[in-house]
């Protein structure tokens, strides 16, 4: 077995470097209208890297610590990783059924990020805006078939680009949609 294949992937990975509470605590209120638990915290982590779940094919990893700060369930905005490395995203170009013949293999995007940050989301998720390292097309659906050999879809080529990984929770009544969809909600 392969040592990247020994982890499983998980969009809260990075919680496994907290490296303490400044704060001292953890608290717990109660939502006066739904009656629901609601988490007030600051964490500080130490450096690591991960692979999300969500967009599978990530790696995403800083050296500079961090701190998320969350009041009543909602992660605040000056939540932040720093020194964030490159961030690499690969991706498959083959039809995935097999349909289009022969492969030609997976490709990925390396993305810095502007001010070598990552940035939460209100969901826990990870955002980050920056520029290729190449610029690079987004190319998908190669066909084998030598009348019409090359990419069934091709982008432009673009170096400005952004990264987005899923949350991992968010509080309820944040969204306009029905509570049997929030696991879509999250993810998209």
């Amino acid at each position: 077995m392969a040592a990247a294949d020994k982890v499983k992937p998980s969009n809260e990975a990075y919680y496994q470097f907290v490296s303490g509470v400044p704060e001292g605590k953890f608290e717990i209120n109660t939502d006066a209208t739904t009656g629901g638990a609601l988490l007030t915290a600051k964490l500080e982590f130490k450096a690591g890297s991960f692979r999300p779940h969500f967009p599978r094919g990530s790696l995403v990893d800083w050296d500079g610590g961090g701190q998320q700060r969350v009041e009543n369930d909602l992660i605040a905005a000056e939540s932040t990783f720093a020194d964030a490395g490159q961030l690499r995203q690969d991706y498959g170009r083959d039809c995935p059924d097999g349909s289009c013949g022969g492969g030609i293999g997976p490709e990925n995007f390396i993305l810095q990020p502007q001010l070598s940050r990552l940035n939460f989301t209100r969901d826990g998720g990870l955002h980050a805006a920056g520029t290729l390292a190449v610029p690079k097309s987004v190319e998908w659906g190669w066909i084998t078939d030598p009348a019409s050999q090359g990419f069934a879809q091709r982008t432009e080529p673009f170096k400005q680009a952004a990264f987005l990984m899923a949350g991992t929770f968010l509080r309820g009544g944040q969204s306009a949609k029905p509570m049997q969809d929030g696991p879509g909600v999250l993810l998209f």
